[in-house]
């Protein structure tokens, strides 16, 4: 049968941590995710709307640059004559081409066109007049001679980004011309780029056709079509994104830096504008918000787990003293009073215990004086038997015939064990009464352990059980009561014989170490469980595997072993394991002079 395992109970010291650690940190834990969480949505927000109000200035920009364009090519002159035009020996083409290039840095070329298509004069900043052309062909100007104003998509020249505009010149209400107009987009970059988010912001012009209205950032881009990027072509169908969706944060194609981005169309021209902003400064801010509050949270829980180990000791270190004093209370010592001071019911705990501490050290005295004056009283009429019983089996009454010698044999043989009993239960008390004394003189225990084995050898004989005993030849005088260690190494190996096995081995051997002359008795017999160890020298303890055997004892022997070593000033321990045997180990101090006595009668 399985030795039953003791439950592992929980500690009252953890259980309150774990308490006081939930009261306190889930709060804690709960604020500082909810903080998190809002200063993440306000963040968001702050840099969405940051970046809303970047977009709207760059569209006024750019609205503004595009206005001022076509307000300057559609000037109507409706001052002039049509007849008196066609018919005046002044270029006023030139006289309005240089009017245009000188009143906009961005122009760099003008054309008048013809209704029919012809190119009648070109004006050009950087160069000469060129070939005139028949661009009656072209969609800007079919578009422009119905009266509307047109841009083109972005083309790169050797100076830069360029657009084209076409637009109608009226005269008198009608359409007289068509004016084409080459226009530089580098004063609108440099314009765009003068408006910064905080300081690493930046801001990305993109065509309909994908086409990057670079700055001097990002011109190496330039002739790379993002048409492709979903973020683009979501916006020109129409979507602005507003840096609010997880979406929103991204790794530029453009400049390869993590992001968060706004964009929005302008539906005039099909341009898209984009505000993208570093995470490595637009997440500044809230990061070290986060790590603010994460530092806090980590503060905080220390600080509970502190405070919880502070207040867990208060509340077990009562339980503890408590628990120790019981433990005293079973070994028999009832002398230690609990010092409580907590001002709570603990401290009444406290003092009740010591009541009640205090009620059983007068009961085991009420207890111990009743077993010695009823072993005191017992003693005389055993021994009284006894005698009777010898002078009956010596023959001094007459003979006695077999069948009387056949009844008498039990009867000598329990009185016999009652006179133990008696004797055993006298010592007990004159130890617990403090009445029991031993001198204690120099010896030389080998002597005494060989006159020991020679009593025992009848019983080691009878259940064939082998005694090995070499003892060094030089070794010291030990400071013992020579019948008290008798008495000791007798209980010793008496119980190796009876508890051990049939054919067993009995191991007596010696050892010398920091002043102490040690003895040990060993077997290799049934062993004694680890609980058992725990109570092995109580009074009246006996195993409850030893119970269940016809072995005879009181449970008295080991208990009176243990006071006569102490009252010698030695000292006993045990070590077993279950099949394998027992030992016990005594030690006694070595003799240093001549014969010593010591009376101990604590």
């Amino acid at each position: 049968m399985q030795p039953e395992i003791p439950k592992k109970r929980g500690q009252l010291r953890d259980t309150f941590i774990l308490l006081f650690i939930v009261i306190s940190c889930v709060p804690i834990l709960v604020l500082g995710t909810v903080s998190l969480y809002s200063i993440s949505n306000t963040h968001k927000k702050n840099v969405s709307e940051l970046e809303k109000q970047t977009l709207i200035v760059s569209e006024e920009i750019i609205n503004a640059f595009f206005n001022e364009i076509i307000d300057t090519i559609s000037t109507k002159f409706d001052s002039l004559d049509q007849s008196n035009l066609q018919g005046s020996d002044v270029n006023w083409q030139q006289i309005y081409a240089e009017k245009f290039l000188q009143s906009n840095s961005a122009f760099s070329q003008i054309s008048f066109v013809s209704n029919e298509g012809k190119e009648v004069a070109k004006y050009s900043k950087f160069s000469k007049s060129g070939i005139l052309l028949n661009v009656s062909d072209s969609a800007m100007f079919k578009s422009a001679i119905l009266g509307k104003v047109t841009i083109s998509d972005v083309h790169s020249t050797l100076r830069g980004q360029t657009v084209t505009v076409t637009a109608p010149l009226f005269v008198d209400g009608k359409i007289f011309n068509v004016v084409i107009a080459e226009v530089s987009l580098t004063p609108l970059i440099s314009s765009i780029e003068k408006v910064r988010l905080q300081n690493k912001g930046y801001i990305l012009l993109f065509d309909k056709n994908g086409t990057l209205i670079s700055s001097k950032n990002n011109s190496s881009n330039t002739q790379h079509k993002y048409i492709s990027w979903s973020r683009l072509s979501t916006t020109l169908q129409g979507a602005s994104l507003d840096a609010l969706s997880p979406d929103d944060v991204y790794v530029s194609p453009v400049t390869s830096l993590p992001v968060v981005g706004s964009t929005r169309l302008i539906p005039d021209i099909n341009w898209v504008i984009f505000v993208e902003w570093p995470l490595s400064e637009s997440g500044l801010l809230v990061e070290n918000f986060r790590h603010t509050i994460l530092i806090s949270i980590f503060i905080s829980i220390v600080a509970v787990l502190i405070v919880a180990s502070y207040f867990a000791y208060r509340l077990v270190r009562p339980i503890r003293l408590l628990q120790n004093a019981t433990k005293e209370i079973e070994r028999g010592n009832f002398e230690n009073n609990v010092v409580i001071t907590t001002n709570n019911e603990l401290e009444e705990l406290g003092d009740s215990f010591n009541t009640m501490a205090t009620g059983l050290k007068r009961l085991e005295e009420l207890k111990n004086e009743f077993v010695y004056v009823a072993a005191h009283e017992l003693r005389a009429p055993v021994t009284a038997i006894k005698g009777y019983m010898e002078l009956i089996f010596d023959g001094s009454g007459g003979s006695i015939t077999p069948e009387m010698e056949h009844l008498l044999s039990p009867v000598r043989k329990s009185n016999d064990r009652l006179v133990n009993l008696v004797n055993d239960l006298l010592k007990v008390a004159r130890s617990e009464a403090g009445k029991l004394e031993i001198e204690i003189s120099p010896a030389d225990i080998r002597k005494e352990i060989t006159a020991i084995i020679d009593e025992s050898r009848p019983l080691a004989l009878k259940r064939n059980v082998t005694i090995n005993y070499t003892p060094q030849e030089d070794l010291p005088l030990a400071m013992i009561n020579i019948g008290s260690f008798k008495e000791v190494i007798m209980n010793f190996i008496s119980n190796a014989i009876k508890y051990g096995n049939d054919n067993g081995i009995i191991n007596i051997t010696h050892e010398v170490t920091d002043g102490m002359l040690s003895t040990s008795v060993s077997d290799n017999g049934r062993g004694i469980s680890e609980e058992d160890l725990g109570h092995l020298f109580q009074k009246f303890f006996r195993a409850p595997d030893v119970k269940s055997t016809e072995i005879e004892g009181t449970g008295l022997g080991l208990f009176i072993t243990k006071e006569l070593i102490e009252k010698m000033g030695g000292t006993l321990s045990v070590t077993s394991k279950i099949g394998e045997g027992t030992s016990f180990k005594v030690s006694f101090k070595i003799a240093k002079g001549p014969i010593i006595l010591a009376n101990s009668a604590n």
